[in-house]
């Protein structure tokens, strides 16, 4: 019975024991729980740095798309815009910090989030959303040049509604100028296409001045990144009658709006538009001697060409380096011919310098395509014969000069048909 007792006592007292472990144990574990609750706001906290990664990983996205396909492009933009709307307006904190941007040229830029928008053609709803987290982003400044919101929007394609949305909370920036004295207007000229004339036409409304700025690092007014953008004529006629000197006005390298737009292949009306307000220009030389008829002869179609040459006769320049020797460099079989056939003397022309260049030898040591070789020979197959400077004709100046393996064979088939033709 004793034992029977002192068996229960211990059994009781193991028991009692154990309990006091495992009671021991859990307040330990317990401690070590309280221990780690997150403290009053923390959870908002982790929450926000979560909705700030989201966002700018989003927005990251948005920016790598340009290898992605069209369609899928856009459908995919759209979705990624609601979502970022979502958390624009849940966490509006997230647009109160700058995040680092890798732009295409490889430059890292710190940009808002309403800045890093602007770039990414976004839905209006979007941009006010943003803009109301953190009304101060419109008018902060980029480090690398200064660049605002209404600066990303022009420079991207935004649309209407946007533009006018920043322009309307923060009207002084559209005549803010960038470090290198670009306004909206400048950019807006020259990344909106032909086709989409609204938006400069708004801030034509609104800042009609902007027409005759100029914008320093350049010289250009807004009417030269309207030629070099190819906006529409309607825009060329507008700044031009805004500021009737814009279309005369060169900028920093002597070239006119003109010249700009003749670089330009395929802005017929636009160069028509220009001609129209100034046809004085057509055979203006920059300050590297080109005209805009030559520059034209080198990089536009043949119906720009014939207008051009309905108002000038200034077939070369004072070196002698005539319509066909530019045409020669990398323009198109239609306007070799055309050259060719209607001015059959330039052919034969040389630059009058030791180089002594004629068109076909401008082509072969400047790799122009094979058919434009093949074009001037056939127009006159005697100038296979005719030697540069140096006395090399030109098959032996296009091996110097290092030409295309597939200019130099065609040079070899003309002679070897030219040979065989006068053996025969």
């Amino acid at each position: 019975m004793i034992t029977s007792e002192l068996l229960d006592s211990r059994r009781a007292a193991s028991s009692s024991s154990r309990s006091h472990k495992k009671s021991n144990k859990t307040m330990r574990r317990k401690q070590q729980v309280e221990r780690w609750v997150l403290p009053q706001g923390a959870e908002q906290i982790i929450r926000q740095i979560a909705a700030e990664q989201i966002l700018f990983e989003l927005l990251g996205d948005i920016f790598s798309m340009a290898v992605v396909g069209q369609e899928r492009k856009n459908a995919k933009r759209k979705a990624e815009f609601n979502t970022i709307l979502k958390v624009v307006e849940e966490f509006p904190g997230t647009c109160q910090k700058v995040y680092p941007f890798r732009w295409e040229d490889g430059a890292t830029r710190a940009l808002y989030p309403l800045a890093a928008i602007c770039c990414l053609r976004p839905p209006v709803d979007v941009v006010q959303a943003m803009y109301k987290a953190n009304p101060e982003a419109i008018s902060a400044l980029e480090a690398t040049r200064e660049s605002m919101p209404l600066h990303y929007a022009c420079g991207f394609g935004a649309s209407l509604d946007v533009v006018r949305f920043l322009v309307t909370v923060y009207p002084s920036s559209i005549s803010a100028c960038r470090t290198d004295k670009v306004s909206p207007l400048h950019l807006a000229c020259a990344y909106y296409k032909g086709g989409e004339p609204d938006v400069i036409n708004f801030l034509l409304d609104e800042f009609p001045e902007g027409a005759s700025q100029i914008a320093t690092d350049m010289g250009w007014l807004p009417l030269h990144s309207a030629a070099h953008g190819g906006a529409h004529h309607s825009i060329i006629d507008r700044l031009c009658q805004l500021y009737p000197d814009s279309p005369t006005t060169p900028d920093s390298k002597g070239r006119t709006s003109l010249h700009i737009a003749c670089e330009r292949r395929g802005n017929y009306e636009g160069v028509k538009c220009l001609l129209k307000n100034a046809p004085q220009l057509a055979d203006v030389e920059d300050d590297s001697r080109f005209t805009p008829l030559s520059l034209a002869a080198m990089h536009q179609s043949l119906d720009v060409l014939e207008m051009l040459l309905e108002f000038t006769q200034v077939l070369e320049d004072n070196h002698g380096v005539s319509l066909l020797h530019m045409a020669a460099f990398q323009n198109t079989v239609e306007v070799i011919d055309f050259l060719a056939i209607k001015y059959p003397q330039m052919l034969t022309a040389r630059v009058r310098d030791s180089d002594m260049y004629t068109p076909l030898l401008a082509a072969c040591r400047h790799e122009a395509p094979v058919e434009v070789v093949r074009s001037l020979i056939r127009h006159d197959p005697s100038t296979l014969n005719m030697p540069d400077g140096e006395g090399r004709p030109p098959i032996e100046s296009a091996r110097q000069a290092g030409a295309d393996k597939a200019i130099i064979q065609v040079l070899q088939d003309e002679l070897n048909a030219v040979a065989a033709a006068e053996f025969e």
